[in-house]
């Protein structure tokens, strides 16, 4: 019941609180072991870069500063950040939040510049498939909105399915031309629609998008971001590189 006195301070309050190594709130974790302390207090965290997460897995918490939105979700729950306006190899990271289940409000928006505080991990929704570096969004916090992104250009669904290729574009935005979308996604396999470019095919994942009848055909230009597919829940996984639209054009390009 409420109307206790002299009740712990809860983790995170101060530095003091968070280097004690007494457990304040009760929840079972003592100091920087708290997400309390990871948002509240700086020593509990590590600056970062993108380049330097997509480099090597850091062991403990860590923040981005000054990074920029480049994809929100369809649920407006994680997004897609980059070190810079625009777009570059081993420079975009995923950001889950949908854990917090704390919707974006519409501050928040392509370009905006924030910073991010989380853990990061490879995540992998079967043991077949590669992993897909995210982090795990603690806390983000607006700093300037309204910049403009500039996607990759020139690369092609071939050339970014080269294996050593494809990690070093994984969540970085990308431009692809004359994409011809040729099958849609279901339940079975994650919504994960189908879709051509000069011969390679290539899976398409409905995070950002969801693709209807009237979507098929050719897009003279589909922008998105190259990423590890994950489908969790569903009985056929992709278990591939593929794309993720952020905007396409209007069907009624020529695609070979």
């Amino acid at each position: 019941m409420t109307g206790g006195t002299s009740c712990p301070v809860a983790e995170g309050a101060s530095h003091a609180v968070c280097s004690d190594t007494i457990d304040n709130d009760g929840n079972g974790f003592a100091d920087c072991m708290d997400n309390g302390c990871v948002i509240g207090d700086s020593a509990c965290r590590a600056a970062t870069t993108i380049s330097a997460i997509q480099a090597a897995t850091p062991t403990g918490p860590v923040e981005l500063t000054n990074v920029y939105i480049t994809g929100i979700s369809n649920d407006k729950k994680s997004m897609w950040v980059a070190t810079n306006l625009t777009a570059a190899p081993n420079e975009g990271v995923y950001v889950f939040r949908a854990q917090s289940g704390i919707v974006l409000d519409n501050t928040f928006a392509i370009g905006s510049k924030v910073n991010v505080i989380g853990t990061v991990q490879e995540y992998n929704d079967d043991t077949l498939g590669g992993t897909l570096t995210e982090i795990n969004g603690l806390k983000t916090t607006l700093v300037t909105t309204a910049g403009t992104v500039v996607p990759v250009v020139g690369q092609t669904a071939a050339t970014l399915s080269v294996a050593a290729t494809a990690p070093t574009y994984e969540s970085v935005l990308v431009t692809l031309t004359s994409v011809n979308l040729t099958a849609l996604g279901n339940a079975a396999n994650g919504y994960i629609a189908t879709a051509t470019q000069a011969g390679t095919t290539f899976k398409v994942s409905t995070d950002v998008l969801h693709p209807v009848a009237a979507d098929m055909g050719c897009h003279a230009t589909m922008t998105g971001l190259w990423t590890n597919l994950q489908a969790p829940g569903a009985t056929t996984k992709p278990n591939a590189f593929g794309f993720i639209p952020t905007s396409m054009a209007a069907v009624g390009g020529t695609c070979p």
